[in-house]
């Protein structure tokens, strides 16, 4: 019922179990119910019975034979005789035969206050919330829900199931207003896999629109939107299609490879087509300014998908896996587009060329990015060296003042889209039965179940003591009636001492004739006080072939091996908990008892720590390397230096403005650092190599037409990763607005700092000149 309506718990029950039985007919299955399984309940209660003398608090012994003295005796046949006269009759017959005399009541309680992390009102036996006011029907599907068919399969089945009863329901009380709501792993994981399709299908067209719609721009001739397109969709579908043995799908990281292949893409490709449209306007032929073009920028596109290469191949080594299937899934990707530009993008310009020769209305297209000022500002920039880098410097400064405040989180719920139906439903049931804000299990292997249960036993105080004090609400430990060797014998010592049972079968025999009962109705209940005359015979084992009722207690909670037996301990943490984790002196206890911690929660601050450690290694190793490879194809050191300065400002400015927005680095945004490393070094590989290379233009005027360049890849870069902005995952979205930033960044020191520092060089080395003259 909808929060504040009155609740008919007589349709939420007639509800409930339609739509129980339409999907136990489905098949889709293992076990599905609103309500305490009374044949269950029935069955561990004569198992309880059945092994009293073992089971009983040795304390209670001393009650227990009170009640089986004959004056208590009598005086509970006088209850039972007004229980058979009453209406719940046929319910007190049944338990009559197996329990005249009540002795169940000595037994431990059959409920715990949760259910599998629940809070439920169970007076009726149905699964009700506190309020009374919804019933949960919980179901145990036989497929995993990363079976993507299967769970599509089970959630129309389910929908199918509602609607149908719902149409029934309504013909017969129309006035009365349901709501139903679907949660959990099977439609969370069909949402994820159908988001993932939509953020690749929609970031990847995006991307490739903004990029072609820019270049149409810059360019304004249709004929470069397709020479370029050409080579960029081929290194896409190389990607993809190597994909398809290791590793084979995509994830919530990989997803956005390909507007991340498109940003780095056309620079290559736009370096390439600017230098071969120079020199097919300075009245060269196609096939030499090919040729031209090739070996003037070459080299730098060598040096810059080199670089890009390594800064992603380190992901190769971090410790989660969907960061280590993005670097492959990268390498694949910067592979076939260093072989697109360099064979493929030539081919199609020599091509084109035949197609549609150059001259008149056909010319190849410069780049047509009206930027009148920019030779004049760098020209500035050249001429006063020092205050621009001193201003720079105090920039990075103030930026590093922020990095304190850098935070990680690695939760995997952050990436989902908090507006999502399928979380918000979740949220909704969760709220409505008390539900958890996580579980976490507390795993205990052994030799042999006693040892599992003895453990369990140990710890049922410590976790109690918790529970009180508000750390946990609560922990699934075994079922009472699971008690292991040493507190059976303690029981059965108990009893033995008191002499409890001797004589008590005589004795119910003649209280059952002084009151006018048929004894021969009460045999099973005679004969097993007779049993326990001698309490040992209560005493149990249990192992992989216990009998069903011992099955049906270890409700799953144990896995036996050949050679050793797994308890699994579910600790439900209150919903208000700041972090899904057990409280450190609680932690500290249970390990120390032998228990190992697991959880979804635990895994993810495992991954933390790996994140940790990548970040730091990534910070250190990936900036080396990128060195010695500009290093080595440049074969200048100190140039080398310079091309890493636009990495470094793209780096910083990306984590100064996670900082200061409060994005944290976790699994996602940890991308950007390698995307900037890559990304940045291009930058500054394009303006040292054209700065090395100036042809027969003068510094400025170099810098000027390369800059030009600069920014319309970064722009288009830029684009690309914004792209990712659309996405519903939150990851994917934090980190194109981090790369974007940080790419704006990257391009603004490199046309700032670089030119600057460009000059002071050039300086040093006209007085070093000077002197030597």
């Amino acid at each position: 019922f909808p929060p504040g309506v009155p609740a008919d718990t007589e349709v939420l029950d007639d509800t409930g179990g339609a739509i129980v039985e339409r999907l136990r007919e489905s098949g889709l299955f293992h076990s599905i119910s609103d309500r305490v399984q009374e044949d269950r309940i029935i069955q561990a209660w004569r198992f309880g019975l059945d092994h009293l003398p073992a089971l009983i608090d040795p304390g209670q012994v001393p009650d227990l034979e009170e009640r089986l003295s004959s004056p208590a005796m009598r005086s509970a046949l006088l209850r039972l005789r007004r229980a058979l006269l009453s209406p719940a009759a046929v319910a007190a017959k049944m338990m009559a035969r197996d329990d005249p005399l009540g002795l169940g009541a000595f037994l431990p309680p059959l409920f715990a206050p949760r259910v599998d992390g629940f809070g439920f009102d169970l007076s009726e036996g149905l699964f009700l919330s506190p309020d009374r006011s919804a019933l949960l029907v919980v179901g145990q599907p036989v497929r995993s829900p990363l079976d993507f068919e299967f769970s599509g399969r089970l959630l129309d089945e389910v929908n199918a199931a509602i609607k149908s009863v719902e149409a029934e329901r309504r013909t017969i009380d129309a006035d009365v207003q349901l709501e139903y709501r679907v949660a959990g792993g099977y439609r969370q994981s069909l949402e994820d896999s159908t988001t993932m399709r939509h953020d690749l299908v929609l970031t990847a067209s995006v991307s490739l629109f903004g990029v072609l719609l820019f270049f149409w721009f810059v360019f304004r001739r249709l004929g470069v939107l397709l020479l370029v397109a050409t080579p960029l969709a081929l290194s896409a579908l190389w990607a993809l299609g190597l994909a398809v043995p290791p590793p084979g799908h995509l994830n919530a990281v990989t997803v956005g490879f390909a507007a991340i292949l498109f940003g780095l893409g056309d620079d290559s490709a736009l370096h390439l087509y600017s230098r071969f449209a120079e020199g097919v306007s300075s009245g060269g032929r196609v096939e030499e300014a090919v040729r031209g073009a090739i070996l003037s920028t070459g080299p730098a596109i060598v040096t810059a998908n080199l670089t890009t290469a390594v800064a992603f191949g380190l992901l190769l080594f971090t410790g989660f896996q969907a960061l280590a299937e993005l670097a492959l899934l990268a390498l694949y990707g910067i592979t076939g587009l260093t072989v697109a530009m360099l064979i493929v993008l030539p081919a199609l310009l020599v091509l084109a060329a035949k197609w549609r020769p150059a001259g008149g209305d056909g010319g190849w297209a410069s780049i047509h990015l009206p930027l009148p000022g920019l030779e004049r500002g760098i020209t500035k920039i050249m001429s006063r060296p020092w205050m621009w880098l001193a201003i720079s410097a105090s920039v990075v400064i103030l930026a590093l003042t922020a990095l304190p405040y850098l935070s990680f989180d690695l939760d995997l719920r952050r990436m989902r889209n908090p507006s999502s139906h399928t979380v918000q439903d979740e949220k909704a049931i969760i709220d409505r039965f008390l539900g958890v804000s996580d579980t976490i299990y507390l795993l205990y292997e052994a030799a042999d179940p006693d040892s599992a249960l003895e453990a369990a036993a140990n710890s049922r105080s410590v976790l109690q003591e918790a529970r009180e004090a508000g750390d946990i609400i609560g922990a699934g430990l075994p079922h009472p009636f699971l008690a292991p060797s040493r507190m059976q014998r303690s029981s059965i010592e108990a009893c033995n001492d008191h002499g409890v049972f001797l004589g008590a079968a005589g004795r119910l025999r003649a209280a059952l004739s002084a009151e006018g009962f048929r004894t021969e109705q009460f045999e099973q209940a005679i004969a097993r006080l007779s049993r326990w005359e001698n309490p040992g015979a209560a005493a149990f084992t249990i192992d992989a072939g216990s009998g069903d009722a011992l099955r049906d207690l270890l409700q799953g909670q144990f896995r036996f091996a050949p050679d050793r037996v797994s308890m699994s301990v579910p600790v439900y943490l209150p919903g208000t908990a700041e972090q899904s984790t057990l409280p450190a002196v609680l932690r500290r206890t249970v390990t120390a008892a032998g228990f190992r911690v697991v959880s979804l929660t635990e895994a993810v601050r495992e991954t933390q720590s790996v994140v940790h450690r990548d970040f730091r290694r990534l910070f250190i190793l990936a900036p080396l390397l990128v060195l010695l490879l500009v290093w080595g194809l440049l074969g200048r050191k100190l140039r080398a230096l310079l091309a890493l300065l636009p990495m470094a400002f793209g780096v910083i400015g990306a984590l100064t403005l996670a900082a200061l927005t409060g994005i944290p680095i976790g699994t996602f945004t940890l991308i950007t650092v390698p995307l900037l490393f890559g990304l940045g070094v291009d930058y500054g590989v394009y303006m040292v190599h054209r700065y090395l290379n100036p042809g027969t233009l003068d510094a400025p005027a170099a810098l000027a037409s390369v800059g030009r360049t600069l920014i319309v890849i970064s722009a288009t870069t830029f684009i690309a990763f914004a792209s990712l902005c659309l996405a519903d995952f939150r990851g994917l979205r934090e980190i194109g607005f981090l790369a974007a930033c940080g790419i704006a960044t990257s391009v603004a020191s490199a046309l700032v700092v670089l030119p600057a520092a460009f000059s002071l060089l050039d300086r040093h080395a006209a007085g070093r000149s000077r002197a030597a003259e």
